[in-house]
């Protein structure tokens, strides 16, 4: 490796810890749901495995594809990913133990446990957790890494009490270095606060200063750079400063707004659902909160139409859309959401026979699908 790039790599490493804090804590917050416009992402993880070998770019591109698949509904393949990032972070593990690095070895350890919580091993991840705390107690980001899987072992008070650790010590660590990724760090950190805190007060002062923080000008240069790219991809594990900035603002926005639409402030929570798709135009989880709250019956429908566009899989959406579908005549499009909702009517309607063979085309496509594979089974035994 070049001298030029040691310091390269150090940033690099030092963002990793921040994309692995950014994975779990949104995950068991609303299990993020995608769009079918996902396919891209999957495509650049996909890129991403295959043409580095690095330990980074490994766990990042298998965790993220365990997520997008999930948020597809294609469990299976989610749990293959899953668990492909666990072996990844065992060796790693296994060979930060061998070279005596404990604050490799520490870190290593934190990221099997994750992995293994997105596995449901709620077990085996605990006692790794405990493992990895007991050489880090000083790091903010091992303790974001903890209050994270804590929280995906839905284990609240645990949780919150690991993040309240990383915020104190991202806030002394700011006061004296008032760098760029030392800001967006305590912001990762305040916003794994608030999830842990769920639906309080707290956590809304929280997220209201997060988005603040995160719109201001201390981060114009990485609003600039995602502008200028065009960036739009949403990764629950986000390599480089604007893809964590654009992922962290797009997940605080997510979390305000459902607790203001909890406590039935539809309004507020309507602003912010639409800032979120001033920002991304096909976010299912905003597309089908507004068809949720919309007005009418031909706004509702049209932001159903869009939502199921954006990703036809997503649980929420689904169960949201089965609410009201019996007032829908028809649904008419050849997109897989317009195929998706297509079937929801039939069966909803007991039109067995079309719903199957409307089932049927969709699974040549999406054989993994959990869904299709439950809604064809229903439609076949009533």
């Amino acid at each position: 490796m070049r001298k030029a790039d040691a310091g390269t790599q150090k940033a690099g490493v030092q963002r990793w810890l921040l994309a692995i804090a950014l994975f779990l804590l949104t995950l068991t917050a609303s299990a993020q749901q995608s769009r079918i416009a996902s396919d891209f992402e999957i495509a650049q993880m996909r890129q991403q495995v295959a043409s580095s070998r690095d330990f980074l770019a490994q766990l990042s591109g298998r965790l993220n594809l365990g997520d997008l698949y999930a948020t597809r509904n294609e469990r299976t393949a989610a749990r293959r990913e899953y668990a492909t990032a666990l072996e990844v972070a065992t060796r790693e593990r296994i060979a930060a133990r061998r070279e005596s690095d404990l604050t490799r070895y520490s870190t290593t350890t934190s990221y099997a446990a994750l992995a293994q919580a997105k596995l449901g091993n709620d077990t085996e991840a605990f006692s790794l957790l405990e493992e990895a705390a007991r050489y880090t107690s000083d790091s903010p980001k091992s303790w974001n890494l903890y209050a994270s899987a804590m929280t995906a072992l839905r284990m609240p008070k645990k949780a919150a009490a690991a993040a309240r650790n990383a915020v104190a010590l991202a806030e002394a660590e700011l006061r004296s270095d008032r760098s760029l990724q030392n800001r967006l760090d305590l912001e990762v950190y305040r916003y794994s606060l608030a999830t842990a805190l769920g639906n309080t007060e707290e956590s809304q002062r929280l997220l209201e200063t997060v988005i603040a923080s995160l719109r201001s000008g201390a981060f114009e240069s990485l609003r600039r750079g995602v502008a200028r790219r065009e960036a739009f991809e949403i990764y629950s594990s986000a390599r480089g400063d604007e893809a964590a900035w654009l992922s962290l603002l797009n997940r605080a926005q997510h979390r305000l707004a459902a607790l203001h639409e909890s406590r039935g402030e539809g309004d507020a929570a309507r602003q912010v659902y639409r800032d979120i798709l001033a920002g991304r135009t096909d976010d299912a989880i905003a597309l089908t909160a507004l068809a949720r709250l919309a007005s009418s019956a031909e706004e509702r429908e049209r932001l159903f139409a869009e939502a199921f566009d954006a990703n036809p899989f997503s649980l929420d959406l689904i169960r949201t859309y089965q609410r009201q579908v019996a007032g829908t005549d028809s649904v008419d499009g050849t997109s897989a959401g317009a195929r998706v909702r297509r079937a929801l009517v039939q069966i909803a309607r007991d039109d067995l026979r079309a719903a199957r063979t409307t089932l049927d085309e969709l699974l040549r496509e999406f054989p993994e699908n959990a869904a299709l594979h439950r809604w064809l089974d229903m439609a076949r035994e009533r």
